[in-house]
């Protein structure tokens, strides 16, 4: 009789804001990590998202809170709890903190020069 194996899937993609500031972590016996709490939603709760090693430096000097972006990970059981949270192997930032505010004192200083046509029909896509 043939028996036939389940393939596992274990792959999470989400898009949500930081809430809280990347934590950077560095200890001697583990891995480089940084966590952070990415919201999903008003309805759903926050989840823990955990990056390693380089990645994990990169991306504490990258994120910030409010940032908004694109997580692709592996469910995983967080150390010394029972919550599950996302071991991030990839991740995209959609909208910047930074990006924000570099673009609300350009759009200040370009207000004058942009025609009055062009700025109502772009405030109507966003």
């Amino acid at each position: 009789m043939t028996t036939y194996r389940i393939p596992t899937l274990n792959n999470v993609l989400l898009t949500g804001i930081i809430a809280d500031s990347p934590v950077l972590a560095d200890d001697a016996s583990a891995d480089v990590q940084v966590g952070f709490t990415l919201r999903v939603g008003s309805r759903l709760p926050a989840v823990k998202v955990i990056a390693r090693g380089q990645f994990a430096k990169q991306c504490h000097s990258l994120l910030a809170k409010g940032d908004v972006i694109y997580v692709e990970g592996e469910l995983q059981q967080i150390t010394d709890s029972p919550t599950v949270g996302i071991h991030a192997v990839r991740i995209q930032v959609l909208n910047s903190v930074e990006d924000s505010r570099m673009s609300e004192q350009s759009s200040s200083n370009d207000a004058e020069i942009m025609p009055d046509v062009l700025k109502t029909d772009f405030d109507r896509y966003l």
